[in-house]
């Protein structure tokens, strides 16, 4: 898991940003406002959140730990979704 990513700004496009820190260039994807507070060569700090589901991975990146949250409450998976995964004979062993 990943806290934040601080180092310069490489890249920026629709919905993602370049941050290079250790000679490492993680690709983030960004709200608007996120891209909008970053600058192209210029150093930066982003909150980091690493989501994995269903063998995919996306690492996102925000400007504020407002913006974490959100994101963190709109991904905490609904009590019905995980009942659902627990196998049926679960309860058995």
């Amino acid at each position: 898991m990943y806290a934040h990513i601080r180092g310069e700004v490489i890249e920026i496009a629709a919905e993602r940003a370049v941050i290079e820190a250790c000679g490492v260039g993680y690709e983030l994807l960004c709200s608007s406002k996120t891209l909008s507070a970053l600058k192209k060569g210029k150093e930066a700090m982003l909150f980091a959140h690493l989501h994995t589901a269903e063998g995919l991975q996306a690492l996102y990146g925000f400007i504020d730990e407002a913006e974490l949250y959100s994101l963190a409450e709109r991904l905490k998976p609904k009590m019905e979704e995980i009942i659902y995964l627990i196998p049926a004979n679960f309860y058995r062993l």
